[in-house]
């Protein structure tokens, strides 16, 4: 999951694709492998205590980027990422999960 979701940042700062990525308060920080500290698009939104990754900081940075697809890719995909997902469909955004960079634990 880490190599792929590594991958998938790799990718989006070699496409200029901007990355937000959020912590949970309980489950301490990313890893740099996946959020590649030298990539200038990454955002990471620390310490968040709900499921979605919507927090109304991301909201505000997610509508100020003006994008209306999303590739979605995570840890705790039964609950966060299903949340952040079913969130981001209700804003009709379009939502791609890569299964092969998820994980439940």
């Amino acid at each position: 999951m880490a190599k792929n979701a590594a991958r998938l940042s790799q990718v989006s700062e070699i496409l200029d694709v901007p990355v937000i990525s959020t912590t949970q308060v309980n489950f301490g920080p990313i890893s740099d492998v996946i959020t590649d500290k030298h990539h200038s698009g990454v955002r990471v939104f620390e310490g968040k205590k709900q499921f979605s990754m919507l927090t109304p900081d991301v909201d505000a940075h997610f509508r100020q980027l003006g994008k209306d697809t999303v590739v979605l890719y995570g840890c705790e995909a039964h609950i966060c990422m299903k949340q952040t997902a079913l969130d981001l469909l209700s804003r009709d955004i379009n939502v791609f999960v890569v299964v092969d960079a998820c994980t439940s634990m």
